[in-house]
């Protein structure tokens, strides 16, 4: 996945983030490919999705070097790309 598209999924709260996720660590000696519809009915039952989406962000944020600062008074988020 490149950094624009990352961000675009990101920016929509995508859950497609997860399914990019998976494909790209996928280890065919380990586990048998899933499909879309069988990957995210199992990663429901699998773990809270808000635990699993903040893991995904935070490899991909450190992946493509993504920071986030927070301006203490205002409360207001600088992202920077």
């Amino acid at each position: 996945m490149l950094k624009g598209e990352y961000l675009r999924l990101r920016e929509n709260n995508s859950i497609e983030l997860l399914y990019e996720y998976y494909t790209e660590r996928f280890d065919e000696k380990k586990h048998k490919y899933l499909s879309p519809e069988i990957f995210f009915q199992t990663i429901v039952q699998w773990s809270p999705i808000r635990d699993v989406y903040k893991n995904v962000i935070a490899y991909y944020d450190a992946k493509f070097e993504i920071m986030k600062l927070e301006d203490l008074k205002t409360g207001y988020l600088f992202k920077i790309y």
